[in-house]
């Protein structure tokens, strides 16, 4: 089972949230030291296992799919000399005693001092949902197990089919805990450290919506209605940019309250023109908006109409990729868009206004007199996309309608 240890063995400290460390008395070692992923791999799965023998075959499965290994149990013996002999030259104190092998099966040793900052995470958050402590521990409990979460559970080795459900599961709760944390913190009006909790969670993932909402709440409740509409400006823009979808209807709900109320918040002139009348990019030609807007264009039109009798034209322009050619998606079905968005808004008038209405189209409100004429403008825009060399050929697809007038 080992040699017997030293009583005064020090602890050794595992991080795996935002990268994999092992330290011991001043000496440490990470699983970006040189070309040996498996052998991290070996020591991370007994690290998180832990608390249990692992089986030779159980390994051998988790590092070796059949054919990459004739002989896995004599491969695994060797890995496991591997292993400590890189703890070993780091320095790491009774690296030789850390993997035991006994009776067919592999653990990590449970004589040993460590601590480990997933099993940490987990035990803090814990006590944060003890409703029955005190709401400035359950705070501080909360806070502690938020500042562990550094980010993405064991990154360099995120694409192991054991890896990814943990990976899953530890980001869950981190996002979890923010949004229950900022419900406490509401409760308490400090909406200034919910601010700054939702800053940092934004920074680990600015696609999850949690945060957002949360963001705007506290500084709707600081009474900063300027700072929370330029912020739901850039999150809508951003998730239509990248993903192509729209932002919650619970945020959306948000955005409604703040733009109702702004007049009533205490702000200045500047603030003013900054956040309702300034443009994020300020492109030539037509508006380019989040798709809230553009709705709240459309229906300004639509109850005009009614009274002018000026009639207006909504259009779609979609993409695909040509016949015969791979689906365009990640990085070439953006610069798609966005090769296709500079031709829109170089085609229109500045009372034109354009918006992203999914992943692959574009929505137009267009102030024209006939829908030949709105055609017209489609088929322009068509034919100087044809004529513009992009890094990725695509097909566009338009369609027009007439605005329909709202009594």
């Amino acid at each position: 089972m080992g040699r017997a240890l030293a009583p005064t063995q020090e602890k050794i400290v595992i991080t795996m949230l935002g990268g994999f460390t092992m330290s011991c008395a001043g000496r440490s070692v990470s699983d970006s030291a040189g070309r040996i992923h498996q052998v991290w791999n070996l020591l991370e799965y007994l690290i998180v296992n832990r608390e249990r023998e692992v089986s030779r075959d159980e390994l051998s499965e988790i590092l070796w799919d059949e054919e990459e290994c004739e002989n896995p149990q004599n491969a695994l013996k060797n890995l496991v000399y591997r292993a400590r002999g890189v703890l070993s030259d780091a320095g790491i104190g009774a690296a030789r005693d850390l993997v035991i092998y006994h009776r067919g099966s592999y653990r990590w040793s449970g004589e040993i001092p460590c601590s480990v900052d997933t099993e940490e995470f987990e035990r803090r958050i814990t006590e944060f949902r003890d409703t029955a402590r005190d709401p400035d521990e359950r705070i501080a409990r909360a806070q502690e197990a938020l500042a562990l979460y550094r980010g993405e559970f064991l990154p360099l080795s995120s694409n192991e089919k054991w890896v990814i459900p943990l990976s899953v599961y530890y980001k869950s709760l981190y996002f979890s805990c923010v949004t229950d944390l900022c419900d406490l913190l509401f409760e308490k009006g400090q909406f200034a450290a919910a601010v700054r909790i939702c800053a940092h969670a934004m920074e680990i993932d600015q696609f999850e919506e949690g945060p957002h909402l949360c963001y705007l709440k506290a500084l709707e409740a600081q009474g900063k209605a300027a700072a929370a509409l330029e912020h739901y400006n850039y999150a809508s823009e951003l998730f239509y940019r990248e993903m192509g979808v729209q932002l919650s209807d619970e945020i959306q709900e948000v955005y409604r309250r703040i733009s109702d109320g702004f007049n009533d918040a205490q702000t200045d002139l500047q603030s003013v023109k900054r956040v309702m009348l300034g443009e994020e990019a300020m492109r030539h030609g037509a508006y380019c908006c989040n798709y809230e807007v553009f709705r709240n264009l459309y229906r300004i039109e639509a109850r005009a109409a009614v009274r002018t009798g000026q009639v207006s034209f909504i259009g779609m322009i979609s993409i695909k990729a040509p016949s015969g050619a791979p689906s365009l998606e990640g990085e070439a079905l953006q610069s798609v868009m966005d090769d296709l968005l500079d031709v829109i808004c170089g085609s229109l008038r500045k009372n034109d206004v354009v918006s992203r209405l999914s992943v692959s189209q574009y929505i137009l409100l267009l102030p024209t007199q006939t829908l030949e004429n709105a055609y017209a403008v489609l088929d322009r825009i068509k034919k100087r996309y044809r004529e513009e060399r992009h890094k990725y050929k695509a097909e566009l697809t338009t369609s027009a309608q007439a605005l329909d007038p709202i009594s």
